[in-house]
């Protein structure tokens, strides 16, 4: 996990908590500095650089933030904390001692974010695929010859990678001017030859004219990026075949590198998952034993980028529209990552508890993006989702989705391994 500014916004926004609920068995690390409510575990080095108020590049106003907060105690300097490897505090809130197995330093090095959102664009524009618009919809599948989303048990194996992207537009159909949606869809097996076809529909889905509906040879061997200058209204894999994420049908085949790459922000709306992910099971405590997930398929290709340059990327919740929301307990499989924002879930502080947000991957952004409140008194859940965060040990062993900005910045590379289970939220 890497965050520039660990506040949910600019000063005036909402504190982040790591709470009793947290788990991390990777490497964790803050420009700014933490806070701390009961018991967050640990697993893999904390750092923070403990910068007042940090910038782009460097620690614009200096450091002078060296310490952390502990929740009802404020701000503790390394040199007020009574043992600043294992620091401790108690009060009416309870016991605030975040448990740093593989060690903590208070004052480590500025980790600038990397750059701009040029390199995806260009490549999208060589040989991938660029819009010069914002998305309606992006939906990623693994299919089967027929063109049909392999289940979620892995007993079909995926042949092809789809993609399909709507958006408005205004064309010219038997002679009068009419507003539609477009439906831009394409395939790729593992040589990466890619192939389209187009529908055009009206704005409430009838059909009106269908362009080149049966597949076209592009001639594009794909490089797995896509760019858009615009935003991406809902982002998703092809559903569930039941109501838990367990029957998500894979978003990206065994053989799929992905980049998702928009100037403005990104909603993610459904389940995104791995044909062949590098894990499984979810991490569990009991009582100060942690059990991590089962990560036995380290061999694994497919990989999946979500970038934001100027938005954020975000979870969808408590909207008006249910396709504009993510489901319960909704599954990612990628690196997340905002360069300007957040990575959170949308409208956070409002709505019921939706359980977990379940990811393997990575994430890294700017401000600390809030998934949900808990109660103070309690440590339950009162609002959004919680976190469940498995860390992908791949992106340890140089595993990057194509073109994304941390390829060759060793020093946000290093910090993109991070961890499981993560659970922490907004008072």
């Amino acid at each position: 996990l890497f965050t520039n500014v660990h506040r949910s916004g600019p000063w005036g926004a909402s504190d982040i908590w790591f709470t009793e609920n947290t788990l991390f068995d990777g490497p964790v690390h803050t420009n700014q500095y933490f806070r701390f409510y009961r018991n967050p575990w640990f697993g893999g080095a904390v750092t923070s650089a403990g910068c007042a108020n940090p910038g782009l590049a460097s620690c614009s106003s200096g450091a002078g933030a060296d310490g952390a907060e502990f929740y009802g105690e404020g701000f503790e300097s390394v040199a007020q904390m009574p043992s600043p490897t294992s620091p401790s505090y108690s009060n009416a809130y309870g016991t605030h001692a975040p448990e740093l197995a593989a060690g903590v330093d208070w004052s480590a090095t500025f980790v600038p974010l990397p750059g701009n959102a040029q390199n995806q664009e260009n490549a999208a524009q060589a040989s991938g695929l660029a819009f010069d618009r914002g998305l309606d919809s992006l939906v990623l599948a693994a299919v089967d010859a027929a063109g049909d989303p392999v289940p979620a048990d892995g007993s079909v194996v995926a042949t092809h990678q789809t993609i399909e992207a709507c958006y408005a537009d205004r064309v010219r159909i038997n002679g009068n001017w009419r507003d539609v949606e477009v439906c831009d869809t394409y395939r790729y097996a593992a040589d990466g030859a890619l192939d389209q076809k187009r529908e055009t529909r009206r704005t409430n889905g009838n059909l009106v004219a269908a362009h080149g509906y049966d597949w076209l040879v592009t001639g594009t061997t794909f490089n797995g990026v896509i760019h858009t200058t615009g935003d991406v209204a809902r982002f998703t894999g092809p559903g569930r075949a039941g109501s838990g994420p367990e029957t998500a049908s894979p978003a990206l085949a065994a053989f799929a590198q992905i980049t998702v790459a928009a100037e403005d922000d990104i909603r993610i709306t459904g389940d995104l998952t791995y044909e062949e992910p590098p894990c499984s099971g979810s991490p569990t405590r009991t009582g100060s034993v942690v059990t991590p997930a089962t990560c036995d398929d380290l061999g694994a290709q497919n990989i999946l980028g979500v970038y934001s340059q100027e938005g954020d990327v975000l979870i969808g919740h408590n909207n008006g529209s249910n396709a504009d929301n993510a489901p319960a307990d909704v599954t990612i499989h990628g690196v997340l990552m905002s360069s300007r924002g957040i990575v959170g879930v949308e409208d956070y502080d409002s709505g019921a508890a939706r359980g977990s947000v379940n990811l393997i991957g990575g994430v890294i952004e700017y401000y600390y993006g809030a998934f949900g409140t808990f109660n103070s008194t309690t440590g339950a859940m009162r609002t959004g989702f919680s976190r469940a965060f498995t860390y992908d040990r791949r992106t340890a062993a140089g595993l990057a989705p194509p073109y994304f900005p941390t390829i060759g910045e060793d020093g946000v590379k290093a910090v993109l391994t991070f961890a499981y289970a993560q659970r922490e939220q907004v008072e």
